[in-house]
């Protein structure tokens, strides 16, 4: 059956409705492009960070990029000089209400020399400025954190910091008795001497330290973190009297230091040094040892009972610190173990009305710890102090 042409109007409607439904389609296709761009474009700038802080090294150098990152930490040695600094992701936005959260056990500043020594926690204004400088004296995981205004926005970044310390395998000291020696018989002293010490053949000395410690070690490529130097500084607290033929009802003549709450303020060590001993170099990981009654690292404190003197009374206190500093530039020492010691002890002539009387034998004695008792040092994050040197001390006093 053949079906008829359609007239020529009823063609030309029918072509028309075919474009416009093209037309419509095209443009719904390209609507549902448009649209949904658009959305993400959005949502992108919705979402893009305001301008964000960033923690640097000293040079500007952000730590992700530090020699010593990795696995996303820091690491870093205890005692080492730590600088670092803020800023922001762009160089042109304003940045103030800075602060800085750093371990409570940081120091800000740390004087060590032969005639001073101090210990400063971060200030205030240390931890609201830009760059911040400080010691960290303990070991472990540190979260840094700082916060800051920019452009009116508070911002926050961190940096987490794997800080390296030495590990103490022993650290213990051991006290003597108290005896009066003559001619010799005190470390070769001439005289007579009334001393910490027990002579030979059964030598002991006033007060002797052992210690067996392991440096940090850390590798990076060819290098290795924690090689340094391990030893002792002793600060001092004492009180020396003596009464003199002549004066025995005056006040006697003292000589001491100058005692503060903690109790030592005299560094105690070699003229002209700081360190009580020689320190032992060790490498990154390996063991240096102080083995017990070795008289390098031992102190045997004692006074000379020579006329005119009648009577002489002596009080010790004395804070032995075992001490690490880092091989890095501009390390501090820093306190590993401390052991804390003391003696006292009298002396006075047989007959105190006579200047050619013999001397009896010491009285009122205290040793703490116990005389030859081996005691473990303790744990301590203190930071030696001293304002003074017990030999300038002693010096002074025997010019006058």
């Amino acid at each position: 059956m053949t079906t008829p042409a359609p007239a020529p109007g009823a063609l030309r409607a029918l072509q028309a409705r075919k474009r416009a439904a093209l037309l419509n389609d095209a443009a719904t296709r390209k609507k549902a492009k448009v649209l949904p761009q658009a959305a993400v474009t959005q949502a992108a700038v919705a979402e893009e960070p305001a301008t964000a802080l960033e923690i640097t090294d000293h040079l500007d150098v952000p730590l992700r990029r530090h020699p010593n990152y990795e696995n996303g930490r820091l690491y870093a040695v205890i005692g080492e000089p730590m600088r670092l600094r803020v800023r922001t992701s762009d160089p042109q936005a304003r940045l103030d209400q800075i602060s800085w959260t750093v371990d409570d056990h940081a120091l800000g500043q740390c004087v060590q020399t032969n005639v001073l020594g101090t210990a400063v926690p971060l200030s205030p204004a240390d931890r609201s400025a830009a760059d911040i400088s400080f010691f960290w004296i303990t070991g472990g995981e540190m979260n840094v954190q700082v916060t800051a205004r920019v452009d009116d926005q508070q911002a926050t970044a961190t940096a987490l910091v794997e800080v390296l310390a030495p590990t103490v395998q022993r650290c213990r000291y051991t006290t003597s008795t108290v005896n009066v020696f003559e001619n010799g018989g005190y470390l070769g002293h001439p005289g007579r001497w009334m001393a910490l010490y027990e002579g030979p053949p059964d030598e002991r000395f006033g007060c002797s330290w052992d210690a067996r410690v392991s440096a940090p070690f850390k590798q990076f490529g060819n290098r290795r973190l924690g090689a340094g130097m391990v030893g002792f500084i002793q600060v001092s607290g004492f009180t020396i009297a003596r009464w003199n033929w002549g004066a025995q009802d005056q006040p006697p003549k003292v000589t001491h230091s100058a005692r503060s709450d903690q109790g030592a303020t005299a560094l105690d060590a070699e003229a002209g040094g700081m360190l009580y001993g020689d320190a032992k170099a060790v490498m990154a990981g390996a063991v240096v040892m102080f083995r017990p009654n070795e008289i390098t690292y031992s102190d045997s404190p004692g006074c000379v009972v020579m006329a005119p003197l009648i009577r002489l009374t002596r009080s010790d206190l004395h804070q032995t610190h075992l001490v690490y500093k880092s091989d890095t530039a501009g390390s501090i020492w820093v306190t590993l173990r401390r052991g804390e010691w003391r003696w006292e002890a009298k002396i006075s002539r047989l007959d105190t009305s006579r200047q050619t009387s013999g001397f009896a034998n010491p009285t009122d004695v205290t040793v703490v710890p116990h005389s030859r008792q081996q005691t473990d040092a303790q744990v301590s994050h203190d930071q030696p102090t001293w304002t003074e040197r017990t030999d300038a001390i002693i010096d002074r006093e025997s010019e006058d």
